[in-house]
C-alpha cells in the first residue's frame, strides 16, 4: 500500500438548502451580468442615415446626415445646423435607443476610444467624456484616438508653412512625449515609429528612448511579426524590437507608388530584388523565388501576386487561385475584392463570385461589413454584408 494514497474523488449528494443558495447565485449573477448590447448597422435612406439590425429593421430612424459605428455604447452622428445658411453639420452622439447624449455642438467628432473622443470646435480639437464634458481642452489642430491610455495630437508648425508638429499626451492632457515630430505612428504597439527633420526613429513606448541606433533611417514602418522594415540609401531591410538590424537592407525600393507596407505577416514578408518580388521568412531565407511583377502580404493564408496576371499563392508558392480580373485586393473575413472594368465585387478562398462586380469602388470587409459606392447613384455610398445584401434604400 502506498505511503501517501491519492483521496479518491467521491460525489455527494447536494443538501436542499445548497441547492437553493446554488441557484440563487446563479440567478443573481444572470441579473448582474451586462446584457449584450445590439450589433446596428448604419442605414441610408435617400440622402439620410439612422440604424438598422441584420434584418433591416429599422432600430433608429433615418435623420442624420451622417453617422458612424456604435463604440463603446455610443454613436457619432451629423445633424444640419444653422449658421446663417444651411451649409454647416453639427457633430454629437447618441445612445442605442437613438436619445441624445452629446448635443450636436461640434464641426466634427470621432469615435469613443477609451471613454473620450475627439471633437473639434471652432477649428481646434480636444476630448469629450461619455457626459460631454471636457476633459482635455480644445487646442490642437489634430487629435487620434486613445490607445492604452495615449493619443497622438498636432499643432501647426510656426516655422513651416503647412505642416504640423506632434506629440504624445495621456488621457488627462499631459504631454508625455513632446510636440517635436513631423509625424508619429504604431502607438498602439509596443514600439512606436517617429519622424523628425525626415529621419525615423524607433521609440519604445515605454519610456519613449530611441532603440533604434541607424540615425540615417530615410523612412520606416511600423512593426509586424515582431520586425520592422526600414529603408538606409534607398535599400530595405528588417529591424527587431531591441533596435538590432535582423536583416540588413539589400532589397529593392519599390517606389513612391507602392503604398502597402512592406511588412511580415504569417511569418513571411514580400521583398523586391531587381524587379522582381519574392518572399522570405525572419531569417532571411528565400522560401518563394524572385517570380512576381508585384506581391503583397499574405493574408488567411494565401498572398495576391502578379505574373502576368493576378492571382493567389499559398506558402508554398503554389498558385491556389487564377483570375483574369483587372485587380484584386487581399483576402478578409473570407473574402477578397476584385475588379473587373472599374466595377468592384467580391470573391471567396475558391475564387468563385460571391459579390458580382457592380460598385465603383468598396472597402474590406470589417464586422462582416463593406463599405461601397458607385453604381448606387453618383456620389453615394452605404454598406453590404457578405451575402451581398445592400443596407439602404433609395
Amino acid at each position: 500500500m502506498p505511503e501517501n494514497p491519492t483521496p479518491a474523488l467521491v460525489k455527494t449528494a447536494q443538501s436542499p438548502a445548497l441547492a437553493r443558495v446554488s441557484n440563487q447565485l446563479a440567478l443573481t449573477d444572470k441579473l448582474l451580468t451586462k446584457p449584450e448590447e445590439p450589433f446596428l448597422i448604419p442605414y441610408r435612406k435617400g440622402n439620410k442615415w439612422g440604424f438598422c439590425d441584420r434584418n433591416k429593421n429599422i432600430v433608429i430612424d433615418c435623420v442624420y446626415d451622417g453617422v458612424n459605428f456604435f463604440s463603446e455604447g455610443l454613436a457619432a452622428v451629423y445633424t444640419p445646423k444653422w449658421e446663417g445658411q444651411w451649409n454647416t453639420v453639427g457633430g454629437g452622439f447618441i445612445d442605442i435607443r437613438g436619445n441624445h447624449v452629446i448635443p450636436p455642438i461640434y464641426k466634427g467628432v470621432s469615435s469613443f476610444s477609451e471613454g473620450l473622443a475627439a471633437v473639434q470646435k471652432e477649428g481646434l480639437r480636444g476630448y469629450v467624456n461619455k457626459n460631454g464634458e471636457v476633459c482635455i481642452p480644445h487646442q490642437y489642430i489634430q487629435a487620434k484616438n486613445f490607445s492604452n491610455g495615449l493619443a497622438v495630437v498636432g499643432k501647426h508648425n510656426c516655422h513651416k508653412e503647412w505642416s504640423f508638429l506632434h506629440g504624445i499626451i495621456d488621457k488627462s492632457g499631459i504631454e508625455v512625449e513632446p510636440m517635436v515630430y513631423d509625424s508619429i505612428s504604431g502607438i498602439t504597439g509596443k514600439i512606436i515609429l517617429v519622424k523628425s527633420n525626415d529621419i525615423y526613429h524607433y521609440i519604445q513606448k515605454s519610456n519613449f528612448s530611441i532603440i533604434s541606433n541607424q540615425d540615417d533611417i530615410e523612412m520606416g514602418f511600423n512593426f509586424f511579426e515582431g520586425l520592422a522594415a526600414f529603408r538606409v540609401d534607398n535599400k530595405w531591410g528588417f529591424i527587431n524590437e531591441t533596435g538590432d538590424i535582423t536583416i540588413p537592407p539589400t532589397y529593392d525600393d519599390p517606389g513612391l507608388f507602392y503604398f502597402e507596407e512592406i511588412k511580415f505577416s504569417e511569418g513571411l514578408s514580400a521583398v523586391l530584388k531587381n524587379d522582381k518580388w519574392g518572399f522570405i521568412d525572419a531569417q532571411a531565407n528565400v522560401l518563394i523565388p524572385f517570380l512576381y511583377k508585384k506581391a503583397y502580404a499574405f493574408s488567411e493564408g494565401l498572398a495576391r501576386v502578379k505574373r502576368n496576371s493576378w492571382g493567389f499563392i499559398d506558402k508554398n508558392g503554389y498558385e491556389i487561385i487564377s483570375t483574369n480580373h483587372d485587380s484584386v485586393q487581399d483576402f478578409s473575413h473570407g473574402l477578397a475584392a476584385f475588379e473587373n472594368k472599374g466595377r468592384w465585387g467580391f470573391m471567396n478562398h475558391l475564387g468563385q463570385v460571391v459579390i458580382e462586380p457592380k460598385y465603383g469602388s468598396v472597402r474590406e470587409f470589417s464586422n462582416d461589413l463593406s463599405l461601397v459606392n458607385g453604381g448606387i447613384e453618383p456620389g453615394m455610398h452605404g454598406y453590404i454584408d457578405k451575402r451581398g445584401i445592400e443596407y439602404w434604400e433609395e
